[in-house]
């Protein structure tokens, strides 16, 4: 014979945490920062553009270590390092159908690419693969366009 659920009622005391209060001011969202909001809206582009077709990957290396102790920042940074983290490595790696493949730098209306990411897009054109700095979709676009992906 199946056992029925026991049903335990909560106390006044331990439903009021639970309840919401409707008329509180929404907690404020954390700022985005405009190059992270802007790759956020191109790669919800990416994949309603190409749904099954493309696999669009984030490649996070500008974590900050928690610690504010120089000994420990070193051994977070060299340990990255050691995982093969790039630094100035493109914010996104778009994998089409092979061989097609893009590295997209997201910047804002006004980002500078600082040298460590224009050493890194300059040792990856030199084995031969496109880095697009990209500051708006119309950008992503026209590279797309290129390779006759869109029109």
């Amino acid at each position: 014979m199946a056992r029925r659920p026991v049903v335990r009622w909560l106390t006044e005391e331990q439903v009021k945490p639970l309840q919401v209060d409707m008329n509180a001011k929404p907690k404020r969202k954390k700022a985005g920062t405009p190059e992270r909001d802007f790759q956020m809206v191109a790669v919800e582009y990416l994949e309603m553009q190409f749904r099954d077709r493309i696999v669009v990957a984030a490649v996070v290396n500008e974590a900050p270590p928690k610690s504010k102790n120089p000994g420990s920042r070193a051994r977070f940074f060299e340990s990255r390092r050691k995982a093969g983290v790039k630094q100035g490595f493109p914010d996104l790696v778009v994998f089409m159908q092979f061989p097609i493949c893009f590295l997209f730098e997201a910047k804002s209306k006004v980002g500078a690419v600082r040298d460590e990411q224009q050493a890194m897009h300059d040792k990856l054109r030199a084995l031969g693969w496109e880095v697009h700095v990209v500051r708006t979709l119309e950008d992503i676009q026209a590279a797309l366009r290129a390779h006759n992906l869109i029109r």
